[in-house]
């Protein structure tokens, strides 16, 4: 099965798809947070109220990003952990991260002037954020009581 558009294909080689290559990379890492993000969410919900949709999840949770108070205040109220402490470097890349992914997907910058290691960096952060928030739901999944904040 052939997947690509019939026609002929841009070429993503030089400096030019390189570029284009690297917002990629930044905006799918941002993707990849907030997918798991909206899935880890789901989990806890359903923990805390029974079964959702996608309406109850949508008025309960501010934003997937965590950039929002609320997000983290909610993720803090469902597990009992805080997203932006020890390690907090963890938070520090991770929201770095974000807002060169702001930059690119609201037009102010286009690809890595950096030569690519800000992609990279992006994906590093982004990954190690879902590290923390995976290792956070099976730390609750695991417990037998409820969470309790800190």
């Amino acid at each position: 099965m052939n997947l690509r558009p019939p026609g002929p294909q841009p070429e993503l080689r030089g400096p030019e798809g390189q570029q284009q290559q690297y917002a990629a990379a930044i905006l799918l890492s941002q993707v990849a947070v907030e997918m798991g993000a909206r899935n880890a969410f789901i989990a806890l919900l359903v923990r805390d109220h029974g079964p959702v949709d996608d309406a109850f999840v949508e008025s309960e949770v501010p934003d997937f990003s965590f950039m929002k108070v609320g997000t983290r205040r909610l993720w803090t109220g469902l597990t009992g952990e805080s997203v932006t402490t020890e390690p907090k470097v963890v938070w520090r890349n991770y929201h770095a991260h974000v807002e060169r992914r702001n930059r690119i997907a609201h037009g102010l910058a286009w690809g890595d002037a950096n030569g690519g290691r800000d992609a990279h960096d992006s994906w590093s952060a982004a990954g190690a954020f879902i590290t923390r928030l995976d290792s956070t739901i099976q730390r609750v999944d695991a417990s037998e009581d409820p969470p309790q904040a800190e």
